[in-house]
């Protein structure tokens, strides 16, 4: 839509009316405006409108971008819209322009977290930066909100991980092994490799759980032996400390994961095994269907805090398996403290509520809603939550 005003700008609740006429005339499109302009020498009224203006199409959730026509009084055909004059001073519609875009929706946020490591605050869709400060040392992490992304993300403290990175390239981001060792049988025809979002994979199809990677590898039925994916890990010493990842498993021909056992094992450095194998996927008669949904696994490291540990995932063919074809991915393998998801209320009038869940992973979780309470069917009590104070 054009935005072009001048000494009688459309007020602001008919212009409200003209969005919530067309968005549904049109469900699948955005709106942009992509002219603004109000041409008035009444520079006092000039702001206020751009300030209502913008405040009004920001807030509408069909609308994606506002473009003004111009900005300098010597690049534009309307001199009398121009932010700026021509020596480059701001006009009152400039200043109410910066308060917006710079002061009331630029957020910038500061608080301590709780015990757990956490801090929550509601913020505009957008690129931030989060410095978190420890012991009078600095760690930064730039994260996205966005409006189909995650809401949660999570920052290891530099001074936790004595100088050690606690976990390298667990999203395999790097577009191969790097951080890994890999140990394979040189004849292997499906030994490890990395694949991306959107190629045809050599083993089965599979989207990245996190970021454009995943690892994926796999063993065919003569393939007498095992691949072991390792790493050595530094365990942050900070309170509810885990292991995460996600995995997918393929079978084929036989159909099941039959001689084919996907272990993790956690040792310490020098091979002493601290935990029984955990089963990823294990041989047994009844095994599970030929493609899995994607799974994710957690593994509680509250007692190694601060340890050296190393992470093998195997996986094993015992030969029980001739003629299968057995794959696996892996993914998003994240060393970081964990807490159980938490609900929030946000209480708007009496007639609405919006409840949403939190977790410290960047965890999917979804809860069905309805904007009238009336509705709602009464299964349980919400207890013991960390709830936010209403907005």
């Amino acid at each position: 839509m054009q935005g072009h005003f001048n000494n009688s700008p459309t007020p602001i609740p008919i212009l409200w009316d003209i969005l919530q006429r067309y968005s549904p005339q049109f469900p699948d499109l955005n709106i942009r405006v992509t002219e603004f302009t109000v041409d008035t020498e009444d520079e006092a009224m000039q702001a206020d409108y751009l300030r209502d203006f913008y405040t009004l199409v920001f807030s509408h959730p069909k609308s994606i971008s506002i473009q003004l026509w111009g900005f300098w009084e010597s690049q534009i055909n309307q001199t009398n819209s121009a932010l700026y004059r021509n020596g480059w001073s701001p006009k009152p519609n400039a200043i109410a322009y910066q308060d917006l875009v710079f002061g009331e929706w630029w957020n910038d946020f500061e608080g301590i977290t709780t015990e757990a490591g956490q801090f929550s605050q509601r913020g505009y869709f957008g690129d931030y930066t989060a410095t978190l400060e420890l012991d009078g040392i600095e760690t930064e992490m730039d994260f996205s909100l966005n409006q189909d992304g995650g809401t949660d993300s999570t920052l290891v403290l530099t001074n936790t991980q004595a100088g050690d990175v606690p976990l390298e390239n667990g999203n395999f981001e790097t577009g191969d092994v790097d951080g890994w060792t890999i140990t394979a049988d040189d004849e292997f025809d499906d030994a490890p490799n990395v694949e991306f979002g959107g190629t045809n994979s050599s083993f089965f199809p599979i989207e990245p759980t996190a970021g454009n990677a995943v690892l994926t590898f796999g063993l065919k039925g003569q393939d007498i032996g095992n691949i072991l994916v390792e790493q050595l890990i530094q365990v942050p010493d900070v309170a509810g400390i885990t292991l995460s990842f996600d995995f997918r498993g393929a079978a084929q021909l036989l159909n099941t994961f039959r001689g084919t056992p996907f272990d993790l094992q956690v040792e310490r450095e020098s091979g002493e095994s601290v935990m029984t194998p955990i089963a990823i996927y294990h041989p047994s008669s009844g095994a599970s269907a030929s493609v899995s949904n994607i799974q994710r696994k957690r593994v509680n490291l509250e007692n190694f805090r601060g340890e050296r540990l190393r992470i093998p995932f195997s996986l094993t063919n015992n030969g029980s398996g001739e003629n299968n074809y057995t794959f696996v991915m892996l993914d998003n393998v994240i060393l970081a403290p964990y807490s159980l998801p938490q609900a929030q209320l946000e209480v708007g009038d009496q007639n609405h509520v919006l409840v949403g869940m939190s977790a410290s992973d960047d965890g999917s979780y979804q809860l069905e809603s309805s904007t009238d309470l009336d509705a709602w069917d009464i299964e349980g009590a919400f207890e013991d939550l960390d709830l936010i104070d209403p907005f």
